[in-house]
């Protein structure tokens, strides 16, 4: 499962997160802005210092599944 939210502090995806990670098959990763002050500029510089853009969701997954086939 690869969860993407902007903010990973807190909500519904802290719950799921707790509830998946307690099957060793589950493998879970959040992406998103860890708990710090945001800043001001275009949404692709944004995205980019965030770690938020499509190919660093893709490399994620990609690493995640490797990982996954090595254990």
């Amino acid at each position: 499962m690869l969860k993407v939210k902007r903010d990973i502090m807190g909500g519904l995806e802290t719950a799921i997160y707790e509830v998946t990670s307690e099957d060793e098959n589950c493998i879970v990763k959040r992406i998103g802005i860890e708990d710090r002050f945001g800043q001001s500029s275009d949404m692709e510089e944004l995205m980019e210092e965030y770690g938020l853009t499509s190919k660093n969701i893709y490399e994620t997954a990609l690493n995640m599944m490797c990982d996954r086939e090595e254990k």
